[in-house]
């Protein structure tokens, strides 16, 4: 301890008040211990802040966990990209629906690169949109293996704290078998007409 010649820190609670208290060792002229110092400070408003500061990261890791949950058991394809169209984070969802193509996201992944012919320049011109800061909602036809899919993307600007758009989320929703019960109903709707 002290005595032996070390310093050492603690943190003592007296009532409401919190102080950092330090114990230093006291020298003679002839490097002899002779006594010790205490230096205490008292940090009570600190330690009231540093307390309130960890219950609300602790509260914004629990709301991220649950979010990161919500996004993970969404069957819907959720993704965010960079001003590049690179992948900055994506759930499971986008990896099942490329499994047919043979691509596997990663962060970095370019995603226009598993787009095919006029879907590049229609996607392109949807992201320049957002990216522009627009909400977009839009119901398009996307080439997945051997089958035409139709998702409804929905299209979400993020900003900085100065309000620049520094990436977009999507949102994906399979919209194909709505398109199919719309066709049914019609069908059945004309034939029930007859």
């Amino acid at each position: 301890g002290v005595l032996g010649g070390k310093s050492f820190e603690t943190t003592k609670q007296y009532g409401d008040s919190i102080f950092d208290i330090k114990y230093c060792p006291i020298y003679n002229n002839e490097n002899k211990i002779i006594g010790v110092s205490m230096i205490s400070r008292d940090i009570t408003d600190f330690a009231k802040k540093e307390s309130l500061l960890n219950l609300k990261l602790e509260e914004i890791n629990d709301r991220m966990t649950f979010g990161d949950s919500i996004v993970e058991k969404n069957t819907d394809i959720i993704f965010t990209i960079d001003r590049s169209y690179k992948l900055l984070n994506f759930n499971k969802s986008l990896e099942k629906m490329l499994a047919p193509t043979g691509h596997k996201p990663s962060i970095g992944f370019d995603i226009l690169s598993i787009l095919k012919g006029k879907e590049v320049e229609r996607e392109s011109k949807l992201f320049a949109k957002a990216f522009k800061g627009q909400d977009i909602e839009n119901l398009s036809s996307f080439e997945i293996g051997d089958a035409d899919i139709l998702y409804l993307t929905k299209y979400y600007p993020n900003t900085d704290k100065k309000g620049i758009v520094t990436s977009v989320t999507l949102q994906m929703q399979n919209a194909s078998i709505f398109s199919r019960m719309i066709n049914d109903f019609q069908s059945n709707h004309k034939n029930n007409s007859k």
